[in-house]
């Protein structure tokens, strides 16, 4: 669901970015006001829903994971323990309930696994005094004990946390339905009525910042052209290289033009080279959902 949302997420970045830049022009205008108003307070639910959608649902299970690597650690040098003394006692009945190892019991359901645990727990306080010819020391028994009850408390709640980012994804989906309908329906109306023919650079601004990538398609991270300073010619076999990036990109546009799709948000060094050219380097900081454009004149060396 996240990832079908994803690039219309990155539209509501650009939509917000668009009217607080012009909010005062829109809210000039009663109708604009009052579509932007009722779209920023949507993309604010959305941003609520897919917050809770993509939050850590593993953070509980994560916790859980850990729980219960370390119960089952404990678990087993206590057993291991436990199994040793009754093959000396010749304790039998017991033996069974006591094998096991760390990746057995990691495999176990939530209920079989505290099933385990509480039979060691209560094996430990039937032994009392004789606790102690076993080499398992109280600390261990009371930490098992302890590690059994944070287990159980953690067991069902990535249940409920399903649940709950299933109602979320619903609303999620609900909303982005309805921010887009809106814009379409009644915002693109009223934006082209008013400047398409009156401000149309504000316009094309608005229908850039209202515009959703088709899922799939990677944006362009960095584009431009490479020419010769002086006769504003394709510099010839130029490349541009962002090392940290693994990247050595060939220009080969017969107008010096250039794209690279594929390259991470963060800061990066670039390097522009050519055989008989001045290298030129650079320093790029890219950002989610931009396209960074780079009009590069390179000069001969002497």
């Amino acid at each position: 669901m996240q990832k079908t949302f994803i690039n219309q997420k990155e539209m509501h970045r650009t939509f917000k970015d668009f009217y607080l830049k012009n909010q005062a022009k829109l809210d000039a205008v009663p109708v604009a006001k009052e579509i932007f108003e009722l779209q920023m307070n949507k993309m604010n639910k959305f941003d609520t829903c897919w917050d809770i959608v993509i939050q850590n649902s593993t953070g509980t299970t994560i916790t859980k994971h850990n729980t219960k690597v370390l119960s089952a650690e404990i678990l087993n040098k206590i057993n291991l323990l436990f199994y040793n003394y009754c093959i000396k006692n010749n304790m039998m009945v017991q033996i069974p309930n006591l094998k096991g190892s760390i990746p057995t019991y990691m495999i176990l359901s939530d209920e079989k696994f505290i099933s385990k645990m509480d039979y060691t727990c209560n094996f430990a306080d039937q032994l009392g005094e004789n606790l102690a010819d076993t080499a398992v020391t109280p600390e261990e028994v009371a930490d098992l004990k302890t590690l059994r009850t944070s287990y159980e408390s953690l067991a069902p709640r990535p249940r409920e946390l399903k649940s709950n980012i299933k109602i979320n994804n619903q609303e999620l989906k609900e909303v982005a339905a309805e921010i887009l309908h809106i814009i379409k329906t009644r915002l693109n109306a009223v934006m082209q009525s008013l400047y398409e023919s009156t401000d149309e650079e504000f316009y094309q601004s608005y229908l850039e910042a209202t515009t959703v990538e088709k899922v799939g398609y990677t944006k362009t991270a960095v584009s431009g052209t490479i020419l010769d300073k002086e006769n504003k010619q394709a510099v010839p076999q130029a490349h541009v290289i962002i090392s940290e990036a693994n990247i050595d990109h060939l220009c080969q546009g017969e107008k010096g033009g250039f794209r690279i799709k594929n390259l991470d948000p963060g800061t990066y060094q670039i390097q522009i080279q050519a055989v008989t050219y001045k290298t030129i380097s650079m320093e790029l900081v890219h950002r989610y959902g931009e396209t960074n454009v780079l009009e590069v004149e390179m000069e001969t060396e002497e």
